[in-house]
């Protein structure tokens, strides 16, 4: 659809928020409007964006993570509420829909195993592993540690309920367009890029000194 870059936007905001937050240059403004935008173009993004509101709580910004998480429950109800009172279900057809066949069909924990065994959802898996090992990374602060936790738990949600372009058979759906976990992969791509140069340039300072 046509929010499908407004939709990629909010998730690369949620992201720079959090990564000045890492820097020392945190802005509640950014931090919250930034969850706040992501969360009411996609439902898909409110996994994100509760994310974040667990990740500036924990960094210590608690006003900022509660007014951000109370505008987006207060949007979300509202409009379920909305839809409910005109005789329809509470979330959307359009997102609904999107419950695929592998979901419907096994248990939630064995969709991850036969998705991670297929070559799409094999990257899924390893993407998740990295992040897995950063959050025990002995070098990291704390604040970096948790940011890989959120990346870890947003793949893994995706992995658990999202719609992957993956018939249970394991081949790819043609008419799908992969547009739907756009979102996702940008944020675990751009995460990996962050810790990676980071960590490169770290390197760097260190053989200077």
């Amino acid at each position: 659809g046509m929010e499908h870059s407004a939709q990629l936007l909010g998730v690369v905001a949620v992201l720079y928020a959090m990564v000045r937050e890492l820097e020392n240059k945190y802005s509640p403004a950014l931090a919250i409007a930034s969850i706040v935008f992501c969360s009411l173009i996609r439902y898909e993004n409110i996994s994100i964006a509760l994310l974040a509101c667990l990740f500036f709580f924990l960094q210590g910004h608690r006003r900022d993570a509660v007014v951000a998480g109370g505008i987006v429950f207060a949007a979300v109800a509202t409009f379920s509420l909305f839809l409910v009172l005109h005789g329809l279900p509470a979330l959307p057809v359009s997102t609904l829909v999107k419950t695929d066949n592998l979901q419907q069909a096994v248990h939630p924990l064995a969709r991850v195993y036969l998705l991670a065994n297929t070559e799409r959802g094999a990257f899924f898996a390893l993407l998740m592993l990295f992040f897995a090992g950063l959050v025990f990374h002995p070098e990291f602060t704390k604040g970096r540690r948790l940011l890989s936790a959120v990346v870890f738990v947003a793949l893994f949600l995706y992995l658990e309920y999202g719609h992957v372009n993956i018939f249970w058979t394991g081949e790819a759906d043609p008419s799908y367009f992969q547009r739907y976990e756009s979102y996702i992969w940008t944020f675990a791509i751009l995460s990996f890029i962050y810790r990676s140069e980071e960590r490169r340039v770290g390197k760097e300072c260190r053989s200077r000194w």
